[in-house]
């Protein structure tokens, strides 16, 4: 299926698994797609940078990917679907679902779209890094710049951030920093949260 020019990779087998965590292939919900299709019409997506899709050409935000759901929905005819999304896909989901709010039921399992409150290390990290691009713009230092950043990116970065290609890492910044948490009065559609014990706080502070 193309976008824009982007090859999507998708697998049919009405219920719809959009959406997976940050770069994870619809393979990892595989066990999910097959018990659900002896019941429901499935559908599993891997967005534009996910699995065998190609890579969005620029940086894009949550706004990008609820635009590929939507085209994706409207172009197969899919009438009132059951979203499921995992982490990053609880982000598209959330922002689909306010703006068009044809959607049966949500579940969503370790969602994702509530900007947590982050500690005084993480602030530091930010500024120190934004303190040294500018720095490194400086005459003798900027022969310097590509190599310093780097080392400084696979220190600071996230396990995410480090494993992923320059327009991925820009789309992860962008899409992190969305607080999503204005949408969810819009919400209408009954909602089904699922965590484990890992992810069990990060959830509490989107039901809270």
């Amino acid at each position: 299926m193309m976008k824009n020019g982007l090859f999507l990779f998708f697998w049919y087998t009405y219920i719809y698994y959009p959406v997976m965590g940050y770069l994870n292939s619809f393979q990892t919900f595989e066990p999910v797609h097959k018990h659900s299709e002896k019941y429901f019409k499935v559908y599993s997506l891997n967005f534009p940078g996910f699995g065998e899709s190609d890579e969005p050409p620029e940086q894009w935000g949550v706004q990008d990917y609820m635009g590929v759901l939507h085209e994706f929905i409207s172009k197969l005819d899919i009438q009132n679907p059951i979203l499921v999304g995992h982490s990053f896909g609880g982000r598209v989901i959330l922002k689909y679902t306010a703006k068009y709010g044809n959607v049966k039921k949500i579940i969503l399992t370790g969602g994702a779209g509530i900007k947590p409150k982050r500690k005084l290390n993480y602030y530091v990290k930010v500024y120190f890094y934004k303190l040294s691009k500018k720095l490194l713009k400086l005459p003798v230092l900027n022969k310097y710049e590509e190599d310093i950043l780097d080392k400084m990116k696979s220190k600071l970065g996230s396990p995410d951030y480090k494993s992923i290609s320059g327009v991925m890492q820009q789309t992860l910044v962008k899409v992190v920093n969305e607080d999503l948490r204005h949408l969810l009065p819009d919400i209408k559609a009954a909602t089904l949260l699922v965590w484990g014990r890992m992810i069990r706080q990060h959830l509490l502070r989107m039901v809270n």
